[in-house]
């Protein structure tokens, strides 16, 4: 679960994810026709042979649920003189249900770092005699926030990495920068990339709560909030480039 949260975080698609391309050591083989999102596209598969787009970034989640469940039933037989076929049902509804208990907070940890909120477990504290707010234990607020940055990615086409690296550049800077939160909105809208109208005024809105965000989590409790984005994520025209010059 945690290497598929990984790899929606980087905008990664492995492209054939077959059964026989996954390890039970976590990790996965035969990267062929993969790929990193440029554009947020969820629909994007980089195999052109996927026709149905089996092997979308959108559908590499329920994907890597499905393997781990393959994987499952080809281990039954092993259990099945010793369980009994209720246990055995009951086994399997946990089995992928441990799989998505690691696979959604680590995929909304990773988005989060990538935005430059880093971790996001601590409130600053509340008035004397009202002790500390609680912790966002069910992540509904960074859940919240990751869905509308996806969702404006989507609808003005923009540039994964950079609409998440230029908004992790404005949390970076809070609260000292002198900048306004329009100009940062124009800046993160402009630097990705982002087609269509509304699209600046559309991030504002988001910056809104990246701000309401960051200002809630006590600054000196946290990591470093500007260390989460990669400072680099291969272009496919490069790696491309590279393949070729090494053929």
């Amino acid at each position: 679960g945690k290497l598929f949260a990984g790899w929606q975080a980087l905008g990664f698609v492995h492209g054939v994810l077959n059964t026989d391309n996954l390890s039970v050591l976590g990790i996965a083989i035969d990267f062929g026709p993969y790929a990193f999102l440029d554009r947020f596209d969820p629909e994007f598969v980089p195999n052109t042979s996927d026709d149905e787009a089996r092997y979308s970034y959108k559908a590499q989640p329920a994907i890597g649920a499905w393997n781990v469940m393959k994987l499952f039933e080809a281990l039954k037989p092993l259990l099945q003189d010793h369980s009994p076929p209720a246990r055995l049902r009951a086994l399997g509804v946990e089995v992928e249900a441990t799989y998505w208990e690691a696979f959604h907070p680590h995929r909304r940890r990773c988005f989060l770092e990538r935005l430059g909120l880093g971790p996001a477990p601590v409130r600053a504290a509340e008035p004397e005699g009202i002790g500390r707010r609680r912790r966002d234990v069910d992540g509904k607020e960074g859940e919240k926030l990751l869905g509308k940055m996806l969702g404006w990615m989507e609808r003005y086409r923009a540039d994964m990495t950079l609409s998440l690296s230029t908004a992790a550049e404005f949390a970076a800077h809070l609260p000292s920068s002198s900048t306004s939160l329009g100009e940062w909105a124009a800046k993160v809208a402009s630097e990705a990339g982002a087609q269509g109208v509304g699209a600046s005024e559309a991030m504002e809105e988001i910056l809104k709560e990246v701000a309401a965000f960051r200002h809630e989590f006590a600054p000196e409790e946290e990591r470093c909030f500007a260390s989460g984005p990669p400072i680099y994520l291969p272009r496919n025209y490069l790696m491309h480039q590279a393949i070729d010059a090494a053929g």
